[in-house]
C-alpha cells in the first residue's frame, strides 16, 4: 500500500547532553480531503495538467522532452508525470540518466495499474520536498505560512506548488522575488488549465 511505502522515520539530532535540538524530514501525513483544493489544482496545473486522463505517461510531454534532450545532447527536460515523479521520489536516486528514466516509467505504469489517482496524488502531496526541511504539503504549509494545508489561499497554494520543481532556488525565505515569479507562473498555468479565471489570478497576486 502506498501509505506503507510512504512512511519514513525522521532524522533526530541530539546535543552532547542528550537534548533533542532538531528533527529533519518529519512528514505530517494528511488525507487528500484535508488539502486545500487550491493546492491540488495548482500542483496538477503546473506539474501534470493531464494527470486525470493519462495512465502514467504523458505522450506529448514525453515527446517534447525527448526532442529537447536529443537537441541538447543531455537530459535537460524530464517530461515526467506526477506518477513518474512519485516513482522517482520513492524508489530511485536523483541521478539524471536514461536507464533511471526507463525504470521510473515502468514503476509509474505499475503504480497506475495498482492504485487510484486519488491514492497517487495523496501520496505525492505527502512525499514531495518543498525546501526548508519541509516534506509534504502539510509540513510546507506550517513552515511557510503557519497554517494547515486545508486553509491555504489561492496565492499561498500557488507559491507552494511552485516549490517542488526547484525547492532551493524558489524558496521564499532565501529568494522572495523568484518565489513570487514562480507563483505567478503557477497561477498562469491554472488559468490555462481552466481551474481559475484571469481575474482570480490577478486578485491572488494582488493579495
Amino acid at each position: 500500500k502506498l501509505e506503507k511505502i510512504n512512511i519514513t522515520f525522521p532524522t533526530e539530532i541530539y546535543s552532547a547532553d542528550g537534548e533533542r535540538v532538531a528533527v529533519l524530514g518529519d512528514r505530517r501525513l494528511i488525507l487528500l480531503e484535508s488539502i486545500s483544493p487550491h493546492f491540488l489544482n495548482a500542483i496538477i496545473a503546473v506539474e501534470d495538467a493531464s494527470f486525470y486522463s493519462h495512465r502514467g505517461l504523458d505522450h506529448i510531454a514525453l515527446l517534447r522532452a525527448i526532442f529537447r534532450n536529443v537537441r541538447e545532447n543531455r537530459i535537460a527536460q524530464g517530461g515526467s508525470t506526477i506518477t513518474q515523479q512519485l516513482s522517482k521520489n520513492l524508489f530511485f536516486s536523483f541521478e539524471r540518466n536514461w536507464i533511471r528514466k526507463v525504470k521510473e516509467l515502468l514503476i509509474a505504469l505499475q503504480m497506475e495499474a495498482t492504485f487510484t489517482k486519488q491514492e497517487i496524488l495523496e501520496t505525492y502531496c505527502n512525499q514531495v520536498y518543498f525546501g526548508s526541511g519541509a516534506y509534504g504539503v502539510e509540513d510546507a504549509s506550517q513552515t511557510y505560512f503557519g497554517k494547515p494545508a486545508s486553509d491555504l489561499t489561492l496565492f499561498q497554494a500557488a507559491l507552494l506548488a511552485g516549490l517542488p520543481n526547484s525547492p532551493n532556488n524558489a524558496n521564499p525565505f532565501s529568494n522572495y522575488d523568484r518565489a513570487l515569479r514562480r507563483a505567478d507562473y503557477v497561477l498562469e498555468r491554472m488559468v490555462k488549465a481552466g481551474f481559475i479565471s484571469a481575474a482570480e489570478k490577478a486578485s491572488a497576486m494582488n493579495s
